[in-house]
């Protein structure tokens, strides 16, 4: 894979973190950097978004929480098949045309602040 996830911003205030927030009484910063840990993980072992031979047991491995597998499938975030692990709208972060289009979204920002910045010295 290309050695990063996206993740975007403010995703410690979204409502499927303060969900799992509360579920594990663990905070949102917790959370978020458990979830970053499964999703790199998923990542590397995935495609499509479906782990194969695996369940929630671990999911609660990955991040070193018990319960987090099922803390995620109740925030709308995993889903639970016959011997399987899903994640939903994977296409969405995780193909690597969704990928490219993140890292062109980064480029355009930085050269755009770079530009700012030479005209402010000039």
């Amino acid at each position: 894979m290309s050695g990063w996830i996206p993740c975007r911003k403010g995703l410690w205030l979204s409502p499927e973190v303060a969900r799992i927030s509360r579920c594990l009484n663990l905070s949102p910063y917790e959370v978020t950097v458990r979830l970053l840990m499964l999703w790199t993980w998923a990542d590397e072992e995935s495609t499509d978004g479906v782990i194969q031979d695996a369940d929630l047991t671990l999911v609660d491995h990955v991040t070193g929480v018990p319960g987090f597998g099922q803390a995620m499938i109740e925030a709308g975030w995993l889903l639970e098949g016959t011997g399987q692990i899903i994640f939903p709208r994977w296409e969405r972060w995780n193909l690597r045309s969704a990928k490219l289009r993140a890292q062109g979204r980064e480029r355009q920002r930085r050269l755009r602040e770079r530009r700012r910045v030479e005209a402010a010295e000039a």
